[in-house]
């Protein structure tokens, strides 16, 4: 067997898209994954097997948004003596 096969080991197929730039990816259990993002909106995810008909999302499907806020840009830090940071 030749080690440089990984196609007889690995099937790479495309899930979807209309998702944040991800930054953070883990497999809960049964099929639901946390799609963490920074950028954007962060995702819970349940995987199908089966293709759902919508193109932008075949093999998954959006169980919980979780909203990203933003950064908070507008702050100021000062120190008790009032010298500032």
């Amino acid at each position: 067997m030749d080690e440089y096969q990984a196609d007889k080991f690995f099937q790479i197929e495309y899930i979807g898209s209309k998702l944040s730039k991800c930054t953070g990816l883990a497999y809960l259990s049964d099929g639901f994954v946390y799609y963490g993002s920074k950028f954007g909106d962060s995702f819970l995810l349940r995987l199908e097997q089966e293709h759902t008909l919508d193109p932008d999302r075949p093999y998954y499907t959006i169980v919980r948004v979780f909203s990203n806020i933003g950064a908070i840009k507008d702050m100021l830090m000062k120190d008790q003596a009032d010298e500032g940071v």
